[in-house]
Order: C-alpha cells, then sequence, then structure tokens
C-alpha cells in the first residue's frame, strides 16, 4: 500500500513540473510615429516562431535565425537577434513578456521599432 501512494504522489509530483511547449507565430508591424528610415523597412515577409515552455522562449525568424531566451518568472524576456529585412540583416533586441505574448523588436542604430503580433 505505501508503494502505491509512493508512485501516486511521485506521478503527481511529476506531471506538476512538466510543462508544455505554447507555440505561435508573429508578424512584425512598425510602430506608429517611427522615423521616416524605419518606413522603408520591408517586413512584410518577416514572421517569428515562437515556443514558450514557462522558462525558455526560443524562436526562428523567416530566414532561419534560431534564438533561445530565458524567461522571467514575470513572463518577461530580453535577448538580442538577428532578423532579415530585404536583402540585409539587423541586429535587433526582442524585449517583451512572452506570456502574454506582447513582444516588440527594437533596432537601436535606426531607432526602429516592431511590435509583434500574433497570427493564426
Amino acid at each position: 500500500m505505501k508503494s502505491i501512494l509512493a508512485g501516486a504522489m511521485l506521478g503527481i509530483c511529476g506531471l506538476s513540473s512538466v510543462v508544455l511547449a505554447d507555440p505561435w507565430r508573429a508578424k512584425a508591424a512598425l510602430e506608429p510615429g517611427a522615423p521616416a528610415a524605419c518606413r522603408q523597412a520591408d517586413v512584410s515577409k518577416l514572421v517569428f516562431d515562437f515556443t514558450e515552455t514557462g522558462t525558455e522562449l526560443s524562436g526562428k525568424t523567416t530566414g532561419g535565425h534560431d534564438f533561445r531566451a530565458p524567461v522571467a518568472a514575470d513572463g518577461s524576456v530580453s535577448t538580442t537577434i538577428m532578423v532579415p529585412v530585404g536583402a540585409k540583416e539587423f541586429v535587433v533586441d526582442l524585449v517583451g513578456n512572452a506570456r502574454s505574448r506582447e513582444l516588440q523588436v527594437f533596432n537601436k542604430e535606426y531607432s526602429c521599432r516592431f511590435n509583434l503580433s500574433p497570427i493564426q
């Protein structure tokens, strides 16, 4: 009887620590009021594939750049990634909240900020 109870407790504890991946896709949209140079960026084909597992946000851009970032207890995330825009690639900061899916990418060089909107 003790072994059955112990096995049941291990099963319950084991299940509670399992975090299922939560995948989604997002497209970039230029934030209103952005500098003129930012409006020239063609992000129409830029798509982000994200997976959030509770403690980590992993992703891949249309151009095939993989990235991973730790997710804080409150869901916040901040990392630097490469993104393809047209024929060029840019370094951007990916910031926001992975759990609420409110993310942005920001290019410091041109002061361009893009909101990442989940798509179906």
